[in-house]
């Protein structure tokens, strides 16, 4: 809608404003985008959200991942993930270890807090948990107090 908008209203400059293709391409393309920055910008956006650049590209791509597995409906209650999102000291409680469905969980809290406004998709997740609870959910790295952790209170 808003690169048509784009087009129809203005000439110059011959490409809508980043932004605009930002929220138009898919996360998958956005996770590319980010791994193909040169190191400088990757190292900017890193900053921008409070990460270390390695951490942002490997977290852009086990989410992007992710997501494809949850939209091919495959199975991730139990899944050792080979791509998986790179520890940083200041997670690392909730991020080791980084294989399972929980460190996933993690970086896109983090994410989220760091990205986003206002999102109940933390509260949705436990809702989720809790709707289930026969399921053992220390097969996707869950630790027993997950709830009570500060990652999860914010």
């Amino acid at each position: 809608m808003h690169i048509a908008h784009y087009y129809e209203s203005y000439d110059v400059p011959d490409m809508p404003p980043s932004w605009m293709i930002v929220e138009a391409i898919s996360f998958g393309s956005l996770a590319n985008l980010v791994r193909n920055l040169n190191l400088a910008n990757s190292k900017s956006v890193a900053w921008l959200i409070g990460l270390q650049e390695p951490a942002l590209k490997s977290w852009c791509l086990s989410l992007s991942y992710l997501r494809n597995l949850c939209a091919h409906h495959s199975r991730i209650w139990n899944r050792v993930y080979t791509l998986k999102p790179t520890t940083i000291r200041q997670y690392d409680d909730d991020l080791n270890p980084n294989d399972r469905t929980y460190a996933q969980a993690v970086s896109l809290k983090i994410m989220l807090n760091k990205c986003s406004g206002p999102s109940n998709w933390a509260q949705r997740l436990k809702d989720l948990i809790d709707e289930f609870p026969d399921t053992p959910i220390d097969k996707m790295g869950f630790p027993r107090d997950w709830k009570t952790r500060a990652i999860w209170k914010s």
